[in-house]
């Protein structure tokens, strides 16, 4: 089960470094509803897993009935909204809203954001799960920044 976190974990880590390196708006597009639909398959591998063997507790991490409940809400919602991403970034460029420069910075943003949301429900460590709860809050706010007008970074000072 150790390996299974860590893939889902790893998963949105190396993805949403890879969406900062690759400039076409489709490639990262597509990288982005590829990492989504792993991370969840993973997610509810590890879920599997969990109702087959029980509880488990490894160095920081620890997975339960609870968590796993949670996970695949994050796993779910997360692949949806990469699915609803593609095509609502590609009217955003068309529009004029974003450039194409814009778009890896959201997809990366993204999967950061998956990333500590995953981090958050599998860590058992008090300190961390606090460093994991600001830096979704950290990656939130950047993602209601991303416009950067007046009033999205208005809220995101507002969110913060």
């Amino acid at each position: 089960m150790f390996d299974f976190i860590v893939y889902a974990l790893a998963i949105p880590l190396i993805t949403g470094l890879l969406a900062l390196w690759v400039k076409n708006p489709v490639t990262v597009s597509w990288m982005n509803v590829a990492a989504s639909s792993a991370t969840a398959g993973t997610l509810f591998w590890l879920v599997r897993l969990l109702v087959a063997a029980g509880p488990f507790q490894q160095g920081i991490f620890l997975l339960d009935s609870l968590n796993a409940v949670f996970l695949l809400i994050v796993g779910f919602l997360s692949f949806t909204a990469a699915l609803y991403s593609f095509p609502y970034m590609n009217h955003e460029l068309q529009a004029g809203h974003v450039t194409a420069k814009m778009i890896p910075r959201y997809y990366a943003m993204f999967q950061f954001f998956v990333l500590t949301m995953i981090f958050t429900l599998v860590v058992e460590n008090l300190g961390l799960l606090w460093v994991a709860v600001e830096a979704t809050t950290l990656v939130s706010a950047l993602l209601v920044a991303y416009y950067l007008n007046r009033s999205s970074l208005e809220a995101a000072w507002k969110y913060v």
